[in-house]
């Protein structure tokens, strides 16, 4: 029952806004894993309450997911981030969340600006090209709620996508890339 009230506040967590990225953990700047996509969309995290697939189809933009590792310890995979960013110098960004052992939750902090948001997950859901650690059960639906992918970028295109794969494979031979299907729609 647990699970299932995580994977409904996952995916109620959405507003008409899209945030902002914040500033990447490390100061030094990183490289760019050759993202191809437009800075003028916007694109709306999911929340849905209509999940018939003709509707949910109608929504959804198709990205390219790189992901470098998976697992549910959330410092493990953490630490794996520090290292692809030391060794290929690829930015962090955490959007400003943080885990949270009392809510078992990646999340912005309880006093973030954003107030629907405050104290909950965050996802990322447009493209980009840093790395982060994000809940792999919101671009893979067949995934545990509880499964935390390192991320290393979102693209618009498979060859943007397949370019970050070779960046990555010679430090994290496990990457890959999944097509994802992502909900694009506000429901406020």
């Amino acid at each position: 029952m647990r699970g299932k009230g995580i994977l409904l506040t996952l995916i109620i967590l959405a507003s008409c806004k899209t945030k902002p990225a914040k500033q990447a953990v490390h100061s030094k700047p990183g490289r760019v894993l050759q993202a191809s996509y437009s800075h003028n969309k916007t694109i709306i995290p999911i929340k849905q309450q209509d999940t018939s697939d003709d509707n949910i189809a109608d929504e959804t933009a198709v990205y390219y997911v790189v992901v470098t590792d998976t697992g549910t310890n959330y410092y493990h995979l953490k630490e794996k981030m520090e290292n692809i960013h030391q060794a290929l110098n690829i930015s962090i960004d955490t959007m400003g969340r943080y885990y949270n052992k009392a809510k078992d939750l990646i999340a912005l902090p309880d006093n973030d600006s954003d107030e629907i948001y405050a104290g909950d997950y965050y996802p990322r859901r447009y493209p980009t090209n840093f790395l982060s650690l994000e809940y792999m059960a919101l671009y893979n639906r067949g995934s545990s709620i509880k499964t935390i992918a390192l991320i290393a970028g979102i693209y618009e295109n498979k060859n943007s996508a397949d370019s970050a794969l070779k960046i990555l494979k010679p430090v994290r031979s496990n990457a890959f890339a999944i097509k994802s299907s992502i909900y694009m729609r506000c429901i406020h």
